[in-house]
C-alpha cells in the first residue's frame, strides 16, 4: 500500500484551493472545533504533497481558523462562548458601518429587493425551510450592503463573515422564534427608504448584537 502511494501522480493542485477546500470543511463543520487536522491524511485525500498543504495551514492560521501547537500539529480553533460573541459583536460594527455608508446610494431596485427578500422569508419560517430562510437573509444584507462604497470595509467584512459561518448556521438551525428578525428587518427598510443612514447603523448593530447573545448561549450548550 506504501508502495501505490509513493509512485502515484500527486494532484496538480495549489495551496490556495487547499486552503479553499479546508476553509470549507470548518465551516460547514465537517472538522469540528479542537479536531486535530493530520497531515497525512489530508495529503492522501487531496493527492498532495505536504508543501502546498503547509502553505494552505500558514495562511489558515494566520485567518484564524486553525492553531499551531508544537507536538499536535494543526487544530482547528475553539472559541469560547465568550470569545465568540466579542466576534460576533465586531462584525456587527463592521456590517453597520458598511450598512450606513450604502444609504445614500442605494436604488429604488435594491430597496424593492430587500421587501422582497424580507417577505420570502416570513413564508420560509418553518423548521423544514430553515435553510431557505437564511438564504433569503443572507440575500437581504448582501442586498443592503450593495451599495458601500468601501471596498476594503466590504472585504474585512466577508473575511470576518467566513469566520463566524459555521455559529451563523448552526444557530439558524436551532433557533427560536424567527419572525422577530423579520421585524426588525421592516424597521431597517424603513430607515433606508428614509435614507438615514444613522438609523440603519443603530437598527442593525441592535439586529446583530441581539443574535450574538443567542450564539453565546448556543454555543456554550453545544461546545463550539
Amino acid at each position: 500500500m506504501k508502495k501505490d502511494m509513493t509512485n502515484k501522480k500527486l494532484s496538480s493542485m495549489g495551496s490556495l484551493e487547499i486552503y479553499n477546500k479546508i476553509k470549507d470543511m470548518i465551516i460547514s463543520r465537517e472538522l469540528l472545533p479542537n479536531q486535530r487536522i493530520v497531515e497525512t491524511e489530508v495529503c492522501s485525500k487531496f493527492n498532495v504533497s505536504r508543501t502546498p498543504l503547509r502553505e494552505a495551514l500558514r495562511r489558515l492560521e494566520a485567518e484564524g481558523y486553525i492553531s499551531s501547537f508544537k507536538n499536535k500539529g494543526a487544530v482547528v480553533i475553539y472559541l469560547k462562548p465568550e470569545d465568540i460573541e466579542e466576534r460576533f459583536l465586531y462584525f456587527a460594527n463592521l456590517l453597520s458601518f458598511a450598512s450606513s455608508l450604502g444609504v445614500k446610494n442605494i436604488t429604488k431596485k435594491q430597496i424593492d429587493d430587500l421587501i422582497k427578500y424580507n417577505k420570502d422569508m416570513s413564508n420560509s419560517i418553518s423548521i423544514t425551510e430553515r435553510i431557505q430562510w437564511v438564504a433569503y437573509n443572507q440575500s437581504f444584507h448582501i442586498t443592503l450592503l450593495a451599495s458601500c462604497p468601501n471596498h476594503y470595509l466590504l472585504t474585512q467584512l466577508t473575511r470576518e463573515g467566513e469566520r463566524l459561518w459555521r455559529y451563523w448556521a448552526s444557530a439558524f438551525n436551532m433557533v427560536f422564534d424567527l419572525n422577530e428578525y423579520q421585524n426588525e428587518h421592516n424597521e431597517i427598510i424603513d430607515a433606508v427608504i428614509k435614507k438615514d443612514s444613522e438609523r440603519v447603523y443603530s437598527l442593525t448593530y441592535m439586529h446583530i448584537s441581539k443574535f450574538s447573545e443567542k450564539i453565546r448561549i448556543i454555543a456554550g450548550n453545544m461546545g463550539f
